[in-house]
């Protein structure tokens, strides 16, 4: 049981201040580590520590962007391998599972190589670099996910197995684990949102003003958009 959550606005301090109520409010589900990644001179940047949240956000080194994913982790595996997970030009939050197999045998069950570490989402990551469906890729998994990239763009997606919201306003939008999270954060800082709830296997993409959704087909390899529709 882990929280995801990424938020991107037109002020980068707003995105920040925002990004530490949601991983405070998230970290009941997850109080073991913490991390962010943001864009950092057209690279994606991740820092992350073994710490709660509370603890997390106070540290002189949290970043101000316009548009950032963050992660608390409940750990039930090597501390050391926490979340985002990242490569500077993509990086991922995931609450999920998506394989039980030992990491040492990764390479001869999935056709992804070079792991730099033995969390599970590092399978996601590389098939999410690619471009490749991971519903096709992964179809026993667990996934609900939110990526960054270097490009600025954020979108999130899940299947049916876990929970996954949309939250926007005039001034900024995003996506977290659920939808209570939502609200400790609105009753916090007192101010007004929409909640959406996502459906499976769809993608949404944040764009300035709007959201894009896009159907992801499951009878092609890639992250194909059957049909399009916008939340403005």
């Amino acid at each position: 049981m882990c929280s995801i959550v990424g938020i991107t606005s037109t002020d980068a301090e707003l995105t920040s201040d925002l990004m530490k109520e949601f991983l405070i409010q998230g970290q009941i589900r997850g109080k073991h580590a913490t991390g962010v990644a943001y864009l950092k001179n057209n690279k994606v940047e991740a820092l992350k520590q073994a710490v709660p949240a509370e603890e997390f956000t106070q540290r002189d080194f949290f970043p101000k962007s316009k548009t950032m994913i963050g992660h608390t982790r409940y750990s039930t595996s090597d501390i050391h391998y926490n979340q985002p997970i990242s490569n500077q030009k993509i990086a991922i939050v995931h609450n999920g599972v998506i394989t039980q197999e030992n990491p040492e045998n990764w390479e001869q069950h999935f056709d992804f190589t070079d792991f730099e570490t033995k969390n599970d989402t590092e399978l996601l990551l590389k098939c999410l670099a690619q471009n490749a469906n991971p519903f096709l890729e992964f179809v026993n998994a667990s996934i609900a996910c939110g990526v960054l990239t270097d490009k600025g763009e954020m979108y999130c997606m899940r299947n049916n197995t876990r929970p996954l919201w949309l939250f926007k306003s005039e001034y900024f939008q995003g996506f977290c684990s659920t939808s209570d999270m939502i609200l400790r954060v609105i009753k916090k800082l007192d101010i007004e949102v929409d909640i959406i709830a996502t459906k499976p296997f769809h993608k949404y993409i944040f764009m300035k003003q709007d959201i894009r959704v896009d159907k992801i087909n499951h009878n092609k390899e890639v992250l194909f958009s059957k049909d399009q529709q916008i939340i403005a």
